[in-house]
């Protein structure tokens, strides 16, 4: 009896107990408990890497305990900074943006330095007599800023001489004494003076008296130095014999008029000469002594020869015309100096061109002739900045290169020889060119993951400078649709253009490096996986003869090339 009351009072204690969470069980399940639980309650909040936890509790007491999953962290991308010459960069990071955790650390990358090329400014020529200068001026080529500034002294060059042959006077022409010139400037450097004419020295020529039979000669007057005549000779006339004593002997000479000259022997005569006048044969009798018969012959003209003008030029005298006797060699008409021309400078010629390139400099040179002679008289070489390239639709209309893309993410291999692409960076390029050179380094690698996930990467051409790409590289570049492989490629990392689905040509230039290149552990790592198309040269490629440098061809190479239908094995 006691038992049964005992069990009743339990019963009721536990139905009052349960009255305010409704769970007031049927009469005939007083055992199962339903529990009513309120709201939860967070306890602990869950974090980017912590679970948290919240309660809740039911009207009879009991609590009710739960794990709030760790939230993960929301990534966003820290755009990498490239460094400019003088301050550092950072490479591209990872930063929860929740939490601020860094998920991928930005490392420093150190300040590139300045890339100098040297040119000339505010060039002044030095000449004969003046120094010239030059600015030797260092600029960086990347920002163009000045690095350091020398002034460059030039010598004077000196003159360069030339004698001026002194010219001795004669007696009617003036002469000059020994010059000099300089034959680039012309400058007179010793003046030739002037020497008067020394005029004519007197010498008398004895003429001879005129005898009973014979003619006589006057004194005359010719020029001890050049031998021209003064005063002429004059011959005299014979005077005859006089007799007055009618004794047949001359009063003068005594000769015997009236001898009858029986014995006689011929006398030569003398002949003339353009200076001297001569005589006829004759005979002398040697009963009475006289010459008899000889007759007197005038001088002769001068056979005149014309000495021809000699044209002066641009560095030798000239003449004028003369004459002289070509018997006595007598100057009958001087010869005087004239001076020389001087060069003539013609218009500037250009030789030796060597056109600049859109990243070259040319330059050629600047050569002055004399117009008359055509010596040199100047050259200067001149230098031709480079073109720059002229881009339309990216491609170079000159050289034909690609627009190289700007701002791309770098990383300096450990030996300091060469880059590595490491991601997009700064550059806003849907269509990347990867440059060849980056620094004055050449750039060999593009990294792993450098463009993974770049949604809006529409074609990438890779350099001849590359030889590696990196895993997962341009893995879910969801809209890359051409790719470019260069021709100095020979790794391919794994899944380097996983789910690259949008992709429908790759391009090369050389087969034989195509079939030589490591495509590593899978399909993926290969283009034509998604693209199908491969273009030799930009023309599709339907059939080939495998090249005879070619001895194997490497996994994966043509895998899904369905362009290709035929192929051809030496």
């Amino acid at each position: 009896m006691k038992k049964t009351i005992l069990f009743i009072v339990m019963i009721i204690a536990l139905v009052i107990c349960c009255a305010s969470c409704d769970l007031i069980p049927p009469t005939d399940s007083i055992n199962n408990h339903m529990h009513n639980y309120g709201e939860w309650f967070v306890t602990e909040n869950a974090t980017c890497t912590k679970i948290g936890t919240q309660v809740r509790y039911c009207a009879c007491g009991e609590k009710q305990s739960e794990q709030i999953p760790a939230l993960s962290h929301s990534i966003v991308v820290l755009d990498a900074v490239n460094p400019t010459c003088t301050e550092n960069g950072l490479s591209e990071g990872k930063q929860c943006s929740i939490c601020n955790e860094i998920i991928v650390e930005q490392n420093a990358i150190d300040a590139i330095g300045h890339s100098s090329v040297t040119r000339k400014e505010n060039e002044i020529q030095a000449d004969c007599e003046n120094n010239g200068s030059f600015d030797n001026v260092v600029y960086c080529s990347v920002c163009n800023m000045v690095i350091s500034r020398d002034t460059v002294s030039i010598n004077a060059l000196g003159h360069t001489e030339i004698i001026d042959a002194g010219i001795s006077p004669d007696c009617t022409n003036s002469g000059l004494t020994e010059g000099k010139h300089c034959s680039v400037c012309n400058q007179t450097l010793v003046e030739q003076v002037i020497i008067d004419a020394i005029g004519h020295i007197n010498e008398v020529v004895r003429g001879y008296p005129e005898t009973c039979t014979e003619y006589g000669l006057t004194d005359g007057v010719k020029c001890k130095n050049c031998g021209i005549t003064i005063l002429e000779q004059d011959y005299i006339d014979p005077f005859g014999h006089t007799d007055e004593d009618s004794d047949d002997i001359c009063d003068t000479c005594d000769l015997n008029l009236a001898c009858e000259h029986p014995y006689t022997d011929p006398v030569p005569g003398q002949e003339p000469t353009c200076t001297q006048s001569g005589f006829t044969d004759g005979v002398f009798c040697h009963i009475c002594s006289a010459t008899i018969g000889r007759q007197p012959l005038p001088a002769l003209d001068h056979t005149k020869v014309i000495d021809k003008a000699v044209d002066p030029t641009c560095t030798k005298t000239g003449l004028t015309e003369g004459m002289h006797c070509s018997v006595c060699n007598m100057i009958l008409i001087a010869q005087e100096v004239i001076d020389e021309l001087g060069h003539t400078e013609a218009a500037p010629v250009k030789e030796n061109r060597v056109e600049a390139t859109c990243t070259e400099n040319g330059s050629y040179d600047n050569v002055v002739y004399c117009s008359v002679c055509n010596v040199e008289l100047s050259r200067e070489n001149v230098s031709i900045n480079a073109l720059g390239h002229n881009y339309e639709n990216d491609i170079c209309t000159a050289c034909g290169c690609h627009r190289e893309s700007i701002g791309l993410s770098y990383t300096l291999s450990d030996d300091g020889t060469y880059y590595i692409v490491t991601g997009i960076g700064s550059c806003e390029d849907t269509d990347v060119i990867i440059p060849e050179i980056y620094n004055n380094l050449p750039v060999t690698a593009i990294g792993d993951y450098a463009f993974y996930n770049r949604s809006n990467l529409t074609s990438i051409i890779i350099s001849d400078s590359v030889t590696s790409i990196g895993k997962y590289a341009l893995a879910s570049c969801s809209a890359l649709a051409s790719v470019t492989i260069g021709n100095a490629v020979t790794e391919i990392g794994e899944m380097a253009f996983y789910n690259c689905s949008k992709l429908t040509a790759v391009h090369i230039t050389d087969i034989s490096v195509w079939c030589n290149i490591s495509f590593c552990y899978d399909a993926y790592s290969n283009p034509l996986y998604y693209a199908e198309n491969l273009y030799l040269d930009e023309e599709l490629i339907t059939q080939f003869i495998i090249p005879d440098d070619v001895t194997s061809i490497n996994d994966w190479a043509f895998y899904n090339c369905l362009s290709l239908t035929n192929v051809t094995i030496n």
